[in-house]
């Protein structure tokens, strides 16, 4: 006895009819997915027949400046409906046309006189983004009364096209750290600040205040002895700690050591004297340095250089991490010759700090680090062995000095 047999499915055809039908599949997810298009879409309606005449001329006029105003458009069917509120409309228009903008032009009479108003929502909340109404007894003198109404709305409604939806609310009181004990912590910035606490323990548990998820909150922490600092944070709906950064200490004094690539047998050791915290400042410098080649004939010499001069800090602000440092000043360089058969052993030059710059990368606490250049210009003193002009060496024409600061 013969059976039928039932053909199986190629593996081949049915891969290939997944492959057809699978984008088919995902287009009706994605349209029933209530993905919003970035349209305004404007519908009318009237609660009296007397105020029919005029609920149409409000929503062309209202389309007509959405259009001018740079929204992408379209215009649904009115209707009469006395009872249904704006937003309730709104939100009925956005999912059927899946327009994310929803403007609700309505008519009514209130006795003998029509009143209008104009009304845009945004779908992502429900929010009321723009609203403008008036009333006029009706007639043709009324017409024009509408397209002011219409074109304030569409302008409101034009300045909030970036706007984002509002997070949820701060179910938790807000929490710092921070390595500076003692510090105050406030909301906000100047006269408007909100006190939040004071830090101890390295923590502080703020009083709640009625924030949202993914808002901006803006920290100000200030402490004697120190430069105030400003924070921004967005925090999200967990409860998380917030670390605040350590503050710049404000500095009245200086002091550096460093060493020079024309002077590498040697060091440089320098004082600041501030007559405004980390801004201007006078200064003292001197570097002492041994001047040899180690090679046969070479000749030791030894030189000491006292600079004086003054400085200021430019650009960038106090509590900075990164900061430029212009100074200028004299100063004087004495140079011994160790061998005995010379006739000279002792001379003196006098130079002038035209321009020095020093690129000083500051840390949170009292340590920093600093690259300075100078151009020093020779006077050409007769004791001296400089020539009168920029002072020369055997590498750049210029002298670079490195080294670490502390301040206090």
């Amino acid at each position: 006895m013969n059976r039928s047999r039932i053909p199986l499915f190629p593996p081949i055809l049915l891969a290939a009819a997944l492959a057809i039908l699978s984008p088919r599949v995902g287009a009706q997810d994605a349209a029933g997915s209530g993905a919003l298009r970035p349209v305004a879409a404007v519908t009318s309606v009237w609660t009296a027949p007397e105020a029919e005449p005029f609920a149409s001329p409000l929503a062309a006029a209202l389309l007509r400046e959405l259009s001018a105003a740079g929204f992408k458009a379209e215009l649904q069917p009115g209707s009469r409906n006395p009872s249904v509120s704006d937003s309730e409309l709104a939100a009925n228009l956005s999912a059927a046309s899946k327009a994310r903008w929803a403007g609700i032009a309505r008519c009514e009479m209130d006795g003998r006189r029509l009143v209008w108003r104009v009304s845009v929502y945004d779908a992502l909340d429900g929010a009321l983004v723009a609203s403008e109404s008036q009333g006029a007894f009706p007639g043709l003198s009324a017409l024009p009364l509408l397209d002011q109404s219409a074109a304030s709305a569409a302008r409101d409604a034009w300045a909030q096209r970036e706007r984002v939806v509002p997070g949820e609310p701060l179910e938790y009181r807000i929490r710092f750290s921070s390595r500076n004990e003692g510090a105050q912590v406030s909301f906000g910035t100047g006269e408007g600040a909100r006190e939040a606490g004071v830090i101890e323990g390295g923590e502080l548990l703020a009083p709640f205040t009625a924030f949202r998820a993914g808002d901006p909150v803006v920290v100000t922490v200030s402490q004697d002895g120190y430069w105030p600092h400003v924070s921004l944070f967005h925090p999200g709906t967990e409860d998380e700690i917030l670390e605040l950064p350590r503050l710049m200490p404000r500095a009245s004094r200086m002091v550096s050591l460093g060493i020079s690539t024309t002077r590498l047998l040697g060091a440089q050791a320098e004082y600041r004297h501030f007559l405004s915290d980390d801004a201007l400042f006078l200064r003292a410098a001197d570097s002492l340095w041994l001047q040899y080649t180690f090679m046969p004939g070479s000749v030791p010499v030894l030189h000491n250089e006292v600079r004086l001069g003054a400085g200021a800090y430019l650009f960038l602000p106090r509590d900075s991490r990164f900061r430029m440092a212009v100074t200028t000043g004299f100063s004087g360089i004495l140079t011994l010759a160790f061998p005995g058969d010379l006739a000279d052993k002792l001379y003196f030059d006098a130079t002038f700090d035209a321009f020095a710059l020093s690129l000083e990368w500051h840390t949170r606490g009292t340590w920093m680090f600093f690259l300075e250049q100078r151009y020093p210009y020779s006077l050409g003193l007769d004791s001296g062995l400089l020539a009168r002009g920029w002072v020369q060496s055997d590498g750049p024409p210029m002298i670079l000095t490195a080294g670490v600061m502390k301040r206090w």
